[in-house]
């Protein structure tokens, strides 16, 4: 199922790249760091575990539609790798604390958005905001402790009912160099806040939120405006 809704979503970016080539301001690619962490909401006692964010990594392909000088419309498709580091508070037999261990869960989807880009050009050095909504598929999970030797039991029951599709927001901030290569060149940081959840069950609700900071490039230069007489 999660094949088949990856194949139909890059089917639909590459047709509405076809269809709206004409309009077609930008395309390229954007990769780099994610930061990310979930929320953990207990129902019925008030309990908030120890959480840390965990490093992992994302790339995409983007397209920019309208040769407008204040704002475009941005559609792009990618991989985030997300999750978070939940810290753990063990006790031997006898009750007394042991030292915190560090449990890694990832989970990793396949996501796809469209925001508006609103722009402030300059000569060398553009800053722009974006907005919009993504759509998240979820293609797979891990657990792993800090200590391989130790034996996890039942930390991956969440993710295993995790929402195969979810929705989310994503607000962002970048600079565009217009000027230092031949092509124009990107950096951005984009923030998902906590908005849906990914888990909802008996007890518990999760929700994840992340940063994710990006370098990139537009192989499309800008195209030259007419002069109004």
């Amino acid at each position: 199922m999660k094949t088949i809704n990856l194949t139909v979503t890059l089917i639909i970016f590459a047709l509405t790249v076809n269809t709206y080539s004409q309009f077609l301001s930008g395309f390229g690619l954007k990769g780099g760091a994610t930061f990310s962490n979930q929320s953990y909401e207990y129902k019925q006692f008030d309990y908030k575990p120890e959480t840390k964010y965990i490093l992992g990594f994302n790339g995409s392909l983007f397209a920019e539609f309208l040769n407008n000088r204040n704002f475009n419309i941005v559609l792009e498709s990618g991989y985030e790798q997300r999750g978070y580091t939940y810290v753990s508070k063990p006790y031997d037999e006898f009750g007394n604390p042991l030292p915190d261990m560090d449990i890694y869960e990832r989970t990793n989807y396949f996501t796809t958005g469209m925001m508006l880009k609103l722009k402030m050009p300059a000569k060398k050095v553009s800053p722009y905001l974006l907005i919009g909504p993504k759509l998240d598929i979820l293609l797979s999970y891990s657990v792993k402790p800090e200590d391989e030797n130790t034996t996890l039991i039942g930390f991956d029951e969440p993710l295993k009912q995790f929402k195969k599709e979810n929705y989310s927001l994503n607000l962002g901030a970048g600079i565009e160099f217009n000027q230092l290569f031949p092509f124009k060149t990107f950096i951005e940081i984009n923030y998902s806040p906590p908005v849906n959840s990914s888990y909802n069950g008996p007890g518990l609700i999760v929700k994840e939120h992340y940063f994710n900071i990006k370098a990139g490039i537009n192989f499309i230069k800008e195209k030259p405006r007419m002069k109004k007489r």
